[in-house]
């Protein structure tokens, strides 16, 4: 834009407010809540034809697997291509599947023109990965997903996405328990919070990977990732070590009643949502935690009966929203003992 300068250093400020604000969760809880700019920050320079980077901070393309058995699996994948130059672009998507030693193992292709100044959507499907290794946590066998936005006329690559890949199925059941590729599973595991003394939040990954492989280490299988997303790295090597997880935004102890605080729940929810999709460890998303720990209005029964409906509002809407938006995975509410 007019606004780098290409024959000096460039100068980028970023300011962040921290202080207490009742429309932005979470209001109260039991960990501290650190200020400022605590993970890796990017620039991204893209050419004019990309994935889209207005989605909620995700890389736009989405992957789900409707159909994995031990003999086939099918790979559905979603995303999103912008235009911003100042013509109408032919493009071939190309979605391509690769084992861990880089094997090739399906791929999907379609060509489309995209107008200047727009996005398109793009549906593809990889119909047939034949005879997939399933990934659990005793195998947590990963596959690759590339995407990539090719020159219709040149051929040259203008975007690409990589996206871990692994096939598994899994369900609850309430007599039963928890089932993965169709076995018995016991979840044995932990929450983590991601400060460490004398750092605040601002944890290196390897620190961050480190608490993952302790709790491998230790027997388990599962990590509750609470009570807010945390660096990508968590998730990440959640996948690599076979550790099942859930995902859940600070909506903590209480609610403000305030349109703007369901505002931002519900925003905040569709950024979890969107930025962690394609993670095969994760199969919960969750959305409150101990919410009626602190009741409002202890002294005024009918006042407080209008709390506890506007509570129950949210998380309905939270809940309506997240298994509309991703309806493969499980969803979760944590209750104190009340």
């Amino acid at each position: 834009t007019p606004l780098i300068n290409l024959d000096r250093d460039n100068e980028l400020q970023v300011e962040v407010d921290n202080s207490y604000n009742e429309d932005i969760p979470p209001l109260s809880a039991d960990f501290t809540f650190y200020g400022g700019l605590y993970r890796q920050v990017y620039l991204e320079a893209l050419d004019p034809v990309h994935f889209s980077v207005n989605d909620h901070g995700a890389d736009a393309v989405y992957i789900s697997t409707p159909l994995v058995s031990t003999k086939k699996a099918l790979v559905n994948i979603q995303c999103t291509v912008m235009n911003e130059a100042p013509a109408t672009k032919e493009i071939t998507v190309v979605s391509t599947v690769y084992d861990a030693r880089g094997t090739k193992k399906g791929v999907a292709v379609r060509t489309i023109q995209v107008p200047a100044g727009k996005e398109e959507n793009i549906a593809q499907q990889i119909q047939s990965v034949n005879n997939p290794k399933l990934w659990s946590p005793d195998a947590p066998y990963l596959y690759k997903l590339v995407t990539q936005i090719i020159d219709k006329t040149t051929g040259s690559v203008l975007d690409e996405v990589i996206n871990p890949l692994g096939f598994r199925w899994y369900s609850f059941d309430p007599g039963k328990g928890f089932f993965l590729n169709g076995k018995p599973l016991k979840l044995t595991g932990t929450s983590r919070h991601q400060d460490y003394e004398g750092m605040g939040n601002a944890v290196p990954e390897n620190l961050a990977r480190q608490d993952i492989l302790w709790l491998k280490e230790m027997g388990g299988n599962f990590l509750r990732v609470a009570h807010y997303p945390q660096d990508p790295v968590v998730l990440h090597t959640c996948d690599s070590l076979g550790i099942l997880a859930s995902v859940e935004i600070p909506v903590v102890n209480e609610i403000s009643e305030s349109d703007s605080f369901f505002a931002n729940c519900i925003n905040m929810q569709t950024e979890m949502i969107r930025q962690n999709y394609n993670h095969p460890s994760v199969i919960i998303w969750c959305s409150m935690n101990e919410v009626l720990l602190r009741p409002h209005f202890t002294t005024d029964k009918p006042r407080q009966k209008e709390y506890f409906a506007r509570v129950a509002h949210l998380a309905k809407s939270l809940d309506s929203l997240s298994r509309k938006m991703d309806p493969s995975r499980y969803t979760m509410i944590a209750f104190h003992g009340d």
